[in-house]
């Protein structure tokens, strides 16, 4: 009777034991998943902030081209410059849809839609 109550409290503990190295991987697997999605999250804030800093800098030259034309009576912008300009808002406009596909949260989003927006109501 000792060896057979001996045999269920090992295959008990046997059984315990392997419940709890499943849960405790589930659980280390959800936290790098997490963990990846935070990273995705500023990798992509990070992209967005790069790009509308990258499409200001291509405003700010279209103006200075304009600037120069008005003073000179002359056209020098060119299709490189309008070409760089649709360039940099398309990299703008592509990073928000990546953000929006990773989060939900409310309060980046908005940010995230009111920054480009004003960078996109801003006309050289």
């Amino acid at each position: 009777m000792e060896v057979a109550l001996a045999g269920l409290l090992a295959l008990a503990g046997t059984v315990t034991g392997a419940l709890l190295q499943q849960r405790a991987e589930r659980h280390r697997a959800r936290a790098a998943d997490q963990a990846a999605h935070r990273q995705a999250m500023r990798g992509t804030v990070v992209d967005l902030v790069s790009a509308l800093s990258a499409h200001r800098e291509h405003l700010c030259r279209r103006w200075e081209l304009a600037r120069d034309d008005a003073a000179t009576g002359e056209q020098t912008e060119t299709e490189e410059v309008r070409l760089a300009g649709r360039a940099s808002r398309g990299a703008v406009t592509a990073a928000l849809y990546r953000l929006r596909a990773l989060t939900r949260d409310d309060v980046l989003l908005t940010a995230a839609t009111a920054a480009v927006g004003a960078a996109y109501a801003v006309k050289p």
